[in-house]
């Protein structure tokens, strides 16, 4: 397999709903490292690893949708109407060039920013300058990764470094005692779909949800002070038992990271089943700044420190038979 890198991920389009491309990328990537890879029906791409004696199931969870766009009308001068896919602001749009998988560009106008409002999409238009759209055209934000020395900044940051985070898990070739279903989700940014399916579908008994989360004056992480174990964010709350198991793992293993209470927004933490089973669940978080736009900014430091804690978390809850998900400490 070729070394996983976040820049290859990125690079990739994969809006929410139109997933194809990173799906493929993906289980290239994942073919002859687990007992099976398959993609579901509605496009989650699952990498399942047996278990020594398989008494549960654990599900590690990461989103590979990104945030984007849709060709919703043509204007006879060439330019077109779009609506966001995904949570965007109109002002993190203005001027940004954006483009399909084949590479048609455009770039985005509008002619009253002063009196613009955050969902207005209306006032904006897209002008092309590589080829033509249509219709139904679903294009991402058109912005190269840089990456220094201890940052890196670009588009669909968010998730594709949980991804990434995830890939080199795998390429541990670990066997735990319990099941693990590694799962790249689908439609996390137009509603948590992917999810829903996969853990409906899975069934579960552990869930650790992966995902960015902004900085800022709504959230107490900070970039480059560790990965974020979640208390809770505007709607979800993890299990008080699995974050003082994650705590004290990261205390032991000596792993920079911080405790998080956010009020900006949510991730997959907070989809359950529809019969919800109970399964106990916890949010671990990268920290980002100016999250769902053509930069989004990481600390790598951040990333290395997910993946530690992630590697202990797994070793500690899912290597160990017999342990009960009602006991975990």
């Amino acid at each position: 397999m070729k070394k996983n890198s976040v820049r290859e991920l990125v690079t990739v389009v994969g809006v929410s709903g139109y997933e194809k491309a990173i799906e493929s990328l993906i289980i290239g990537k994942l073919n002859g490292l687990s007992d099976d890879v398959y993609t579901d029906s509605i496009g989650n791409v699952i990498c399942y690893r047996k278990g020594i004696d398989s008494q549960r199931r654990i599900m590690l969870l990461s989103h590979m949708d990104e945030v984007g766009f849709q060709i919703m009308k043509l204007n006879d001068d060439g330019s077109a109407k779009l609506k966001p896919l995904g949570n965007i602001k109109t002002w993190n749009s203005i001027n940004q060039t954006i483009k399909t998988n084949d590479g048609r560009t455009g770039v985005i106008f509008c002619d009253d920013p002063g009196n613009l409002k955050p969902y207005d999409f209306s006032k904006l238009y897209v002008v092309p300058i590589i080829g033509e759209f249509k219709i139904g055209d679903v294009l991402c934000f058109d912005s190269n990764i840089v990456e220094g020395e201890d940052k890196i900044i670009g588009k669909s940051i968010d998730n594709r470094v949980s991804c990434y985070s995830m890939l080199e898990l795998i390429a541990d070739h670990k066997q735990y005692c319990d099941d693990v279903y590694f799962v790249f989700s689908t439609q996390e940014e137009i509603g948590m779909r992917g999810a829903r399916v996969a853990i409906t579908s899975l069934n579960p008994d552990i869930i650790i949800d992966i995902d960015v989360s902004p900085v800022g004056e709504m959230n107490s992480l900070e970039m480059g002070k560790g990965v974020g174990i979640k208390l809770s964010d505007s709607v979800g709350v993890s299990d008080s038992g699995l974050v003082d198991l994650c705590e004290k793992i990261a205390c032991e293993t000596a792993i920079p990271y911080q405790l998080e209470v956010s009020d900006c927004g949510t991730s997959e933490l907070i989809i359950t089943n529809e019969k919800d089973n109970g399964a106990i669940r916890i949010g671990i978080s990268i920290p980002c700044r100016n999250s769902h736009t053509a930069q989004t900014l990481v600390n790598k430091g951040d990333i290395r420190n997910c993946i530690k804690l992630l590697t202990h978390i797994l070793n500690q809850i899912a290597g160990k038979s017999g342990v009960k998900s009602a006991n975990l400490n």
